[in-house]
C-alpha cells in the first residue's frame, strides 16, 4: 500500500478497500454540512468506484479533462478504527482559477474529527510529495475568518500574501505561500501581518491581550477592552508561528471641524489601538502592523490619525514620527501643582 505513516495514522491513496469508510466520510458532510474541499466530486458520488474512476482519470494531464489539472488524491486513515478522518488533494500545477482562488492543495476533515490536529498532520505529510512533483512554492487558500484552517497553514510555514474576492461564491479568500525551495521552508521567526475577520475566537484573544496591556500600566487611563470596544473596527494582526503577537484596530471617519490639518469631509482612518506584546518589541512588528493597515486603507482614506497616552512619550514620539513618518498635530500636557499652601 502506497502511503505515509504517522502515530496511528496513514496517508494513502484511496481504494475500494475503504469503500464503506469513504461513503461514511461523505455522508457525515451531507448530514452536518460543510465544504468537502480536496475531495473532487465525492459529494455527488454515492458509489465509491465512480469517485475512484474520476480520481484515476485526474492522475495525468493526458487523461484529465481539459478544464482541470492533474491531481494526486489521498485519504487520511486512523488505524485504531480504520476511519477516514480527512481527505487531501495536490494539484500538480495551477490554471487561472487555481492560481487566484484554489491553490495547489485542498483538504477537509470530517465534522466529527475536527480540532484534533488532523488537518495540520495531513498538510505536513503532503508537502514532501509536492516537492517530489517539482512544486517549489505551494499556494494554499482559506476562507477569511476560518481560524482553524489559517492556523493549519501557518503551522506548516505558510506566509500570507493577499486576500481576494471570489464573486461566484461571494466570499473572501486568504492566499498563503509555503516555500519548499529551502530545506526547512519558512523561518520560524517570520512575522506575518494581515487584516483579520472579527471572529469570536479572535475577539477573545484581543481582549486577553488588552488585559496584558492594562497590567503593564504603560498608558494613562488604559483599561482592558470589551467586545463593544472592538466591534465595528477593522482589525489587523501580526502573527509568528501561528501566535498573535500584536494587533492594530481602527475605523473610517470623515473630518469635521479639523480644518487645521484637513478640510471638512476628508476621509481618514482613526487608529484606536496599536499593541505589540513586550517580548516582540523593537523588532519591527509595530511598524509592520502600521504598514499593513496603511496599505489596506490607502485607497479609501487620505490620512491616518491616532492619539497616544503612553507614559514613555519620548520613545513613542520617536516611533510614530521618525519610524512611521507621521506628523505632529497637537498635545495635551499636564503638571501637578504643589498645593501645600492652598486654602482648603
Amino acid at each position: 500500500m502506497n502511503g505515509s505513516e504517522g502515530a496511528g495514522m496513514r496517508l494513502i491513496h484511496p481504494t475500494m478497500e475503504y469503500d464503506r469508510q469513504i461513503q461514511a466520510y461523505r455522508q457525515e458532510f451531507l448530514d452536518f454540512g460543510g465544504s468537502m474541499d480536496g475531495c473532487g466530486s465525492l459529494r455527488r458520488f454515492d458509489r465509491t468506484q465512480d469517485w475512484l474512476d474520476q480520481v484515476e482519470s485526474l492522475k495525468s494531464v493526458e487523461t484529465a479533462p481539459p478544464e482541470l489539472v492533474p491531481m494526486s488524491q489521498y485519504i487520511y486513515v486512523r488505524e485504531s478504527d480504520n476511519k477516514v478522518v480527512g481527505v487531501i488533494q495536490i494539484r500538480h500545477f495551477l490554471n487561472d482559477f487555481l492560481a487566484k482562488y484554489g491553490g495547489h492543495i485542498g483538504y477537509s476533515v470530517c465534522p466529527g474529527e475536527r480540532r484534533k490536529g488532523y488537518a495540520s498532520q495531513m498538510l505536513a505529510l503532503v508537502l514532501p510529495k509536492c516537492r517530489e512533483l517539482g512544486i517549489e512554492r505551494v499556494l494554499i487558500t482559506c476562507i477569511r475568518g476560518n481560524e482553524g484552517s489559517r492556523k493549519t497553514i501557518l503551522k506548516n510555514g505558510g506566509r500570507y500574501e493577499s486576500t481576494v474576492y471570489e464573486e461566484e461564491h461571494d466570499r473572501y479568500l486568504e492566499r498563503y505561500w509555503i516555500d519548499l525551495s529551502a530545506e526547512d521552508g519558512l523561518p520560524a521567526d517570520k512575522t506575518v501581518c494581515r487584516e483579520a475577520e472579527p471572529t469570536d475566537e479572535l475577539v477573545r484573544e484581543l481582549i486577553a491581550m488588552s488585559a496584558e496591556w492594562e497590567a503593564e500600566n504603560s498608558c494613562r487611563g488604559y483599561r482592558e477592552n470589551g467586545e463593544e470596544d472592538i466591534s465595528g473596527n477593522r482589525i489587523f494582526i501580526a502573527e509568528r508561528g501561528g501566535e498573535i503577537i500584536g494587533y492594530l484596530f481602527g475605523h473610517a471617519e470623515e473630518a469635521k471641524n479639523e480644518s487645521s490639518v484637513m478640510p471638512d469631509g476628508t476621509p481618514y482612518f482613526e487608529v484606536e489601538e496599536l499593541y505589540v506584546r513586550p517580548q516582540y518589541r523593537c523588532g519591527g512588528v509595530g511598524r509592520a502592523l502600521f504598514s499593513c493597515a496603511e496599505e489596506a486603507v490607502s485607497g479609501e482614506a487620505a490620512f491616518i490619525l491616532l492619539s497616544t497616552a503612553t507614559k514613555d512619550w519620548r520613545a513613542i514620539m520617536h516611533f510614530y514620527i521618525d519610524e512611521l513618518g507621521m506628523d505632529f498635530w497637537n498635545a495635551r500636557l499636564f503638571k501637578k501643582l504643589d498645593r501645600r499652601g492652598a486654602t482648603p
